[in-house]
């Protein structure tokens, strides 16, 4: 058993999917949660990002 196995499966499986309805039948929502992914994605993935985690490694490693 790992730390991240739900303590009740069933009850999780049904919660996950009230809320994946939810998701689907909310264009707010959805409008919501994807202007977040996106936000997130381009502050930790995006090119300029990795570029400045990058350069604060080297700089730490050269102290």
């Amino acid at each position: 058993e790992s730390p991240f196995e739900p303590l009740h499966p069933e009850k999780f499986s049904r919660d996950l999917a009230a809320k994946i309805n939810q998701v689907m039948v909310d264009s707010d929502l959805r409008e919501k949660f994807g202007k977040a992914g996106r936000r997130r994605v381009e502050e930790k993935f995006s090119w300029s990002a990795i570029a400045r985690k990058t350069k604060a490694l080297y700089e730490s490693l050269i102290r």
